[in-house]
C-alpha cells in the first residue's frame, strides 16, 4: 500500500491516472475521504500497490513450478547433505594455483579475502 499526499490543484482524476487505478478502489481504501472529488492539499491517500485488475491476472496466470513437481523428502536432503565432497588431487593443485597467479590481482594484494 502506499500513501500519497495530495498536491495544492490535484484532482482525483490526476491520481487516477498516476496510479493507473479506478475511482472505486480508492474510494474503498480512502472511506476517511469525504468527498474525493474535491480533494485538499496535504490529504493523505492510500493508494493499492497493484490494482484489482493486474491482481485478477496474476490469478489466473500459471502455477510456479514447484506446483507441479513433488517436492524433496526430507529423507533425500539429509542423505545430499550428508555425503563426503570428493575432490581430486589434480583441482586442489589447479585452485591453488590460481590463486597464486592472481594474487595480484586482489583488492588488496597479500590480504586473503575471508
Amino acid at each position: 500500500m502506499l500513501i500519497h499526499i495530495v498536491k495544492n490543484g490535484e484532482t482525483i482524476d490526476d491520481i487516477i491516472n498516476t496510479y493507473r487505478v479506478s475511482y472505486e478502489e480508492l474510494r474503498r481504501l480512502n472511506s476517511h475521504v469525504s468527498n474525493l472529488n474535491n480533494l485538499i492539499g496535504g490529504t493523505k491517500l492510500k493508494v493499492p500497490l497493484i490494482t484489482e485488475e493486474i491482481e485478477q491476472v496474476l490469478e489466473a496466470t500459471e502455477c510456479f513450478v514447484s506446483d507441479y513437481y513433488s517436492k524433496i523428502s526430507e529423507d533425500i536432503l539429509n542423505e545430499i547433505e550428508q555425503r563426503p565432497i570428493e575432490v581430486k588431487e589434480e583441482k586442489k593443485e589447479e585452485v591453488k594455483n590460481t590463486i597464486e597467479d592472481n594474487k595480484d590481482l586482489r583488492a588488496y594484494p597479500g590480504i586473503m579475502p575471508p
